[in-house]
């Protein structure tokens, strides 16, 4: 349940995804505390309860009515999932960037001088196959 404390991570993770209903919560606390427990990170597990939040409408992803009250699941989905794909984009709640570092020009130096590794067979070399005849 949510009760409105920062000091709470599972209050903040669901004040970050909009899980804030103090009555009927979307998703139970058990799962927050199951992600938090595993190692997550509190962006990981607020990316892990939205789709697990963006599935539940998907389920219910239709127009009902009953009586008097329509409920219109698809643009409840659509709603959440393009609010879902503004909060990744942004940087606020997103996937693990990759990092891409190369190599220094020193350890390329310091790979060619050791002995034990292995070279490649070249069958030719260039400059004898474009030798002038």
């Amino acid at each position: 349940m949510y009760t409105d404390n920062p000091l709470n991570p599972i209050d903040r993770i669901r004040f970050l995804i909009g899980d804030t209903d103090h009555e009927i919560p979307l998703v139970n606390s058990q799962w927050y505390q199951y992600y938090l427990d595993q190692g997550y990170t509190e962006k990981a597990v607020a990316l892990e309860i939205a789709r697990r939040i963006l599935a539940m409408y998907a389920q219910t992803g239709f127009r009902e009515r009953e009586g008097l009250i329509e409920v219109y699941g698809r643009e409840r989905f659509q709603t959440y999932m393009d609010w879902l794909k503004d909060v990744v984009n942004s940087g606020i709640v997103g996937a693990a960037m990759p990092y891409a570092g190369g190599q220094s020009l020193q350890d390329m130096i310091d790979n060619d001088a050791n002995a034990d590794n292995v070279r490649p067979w070249r069958p030719y070399n260039h400059e004898d196959y474009f030798s002038k005849y």
